[in-house]
């Protein structure tokens, strides 16, 4: 009954000794969509990303959606898919990574995305920061990543 998002403190018994917990309400189906899915946000917003030519389908973040994923930075974008033997696939961008910005240009929506795009031509060099979640439940954390290469001939 606590809203996503919410936190909460609990007792649990464990090997006989009482321990104490704060947790965070979220949506296992935007957190786990692989495991937890079913018919989620998360597994609904897969045909709603954009597709850029990276290869990778990326959405807007809404204020909702960054409190349940327990985001505390302010924009960026979020990929929604990889595709198979693409740019994006090779530089490492993996599926639910957040891009906060390209070549030190920030990202805050998917126009930013194709707007900095336009200016790339084959052979440039592409660096992406990303925020990535590591870990599971209670340990789960974003951490920040560079990911860089250079543009192939067919982009």
């Amino acid at each position: 009954m606590t809203p996503i998002g919410n936190s909460l403190d609990f007792t649990v018994l464990r090997e006989g000794k009482r321990v104490s917990c704060k947790v965070t309400v979220g949506d296992l189906a935007q957190i786990f969509p692989d495991r937890f899915g079913g018919r989620s946000e998360s597994a609904e917003a897969k045909p709603e990303g954009t597709a850029v030519s990276f290869g990778m389908s990326i959405q807007n973040l809404t204020d909702a959606q960054r409190q349940t994923l327990g985001l505390k930075e302010k924009g960026g974008v979020q990929v929604v898919d990889v595709d198979s033997n693409s740019f994006a696939e090779d530089v490492g961008l993996a599926r639910n990574d957040v891009i906060l910005s390209i070549n030190q240009k920030p990202v805050n929506s998917l126009e930013d995305v194709k707007r900095i795009q336009a200016t790339l031509k084959p052979g440039d060099a592409v660096a992406f920061h990303v925020l990535r979640r590591s870990g599971t439940g209670a340990n789960a954390n974003w951490q920040s990543q560079y990911l860089a290469s250079t543009l192939p001939a067919n982009k």
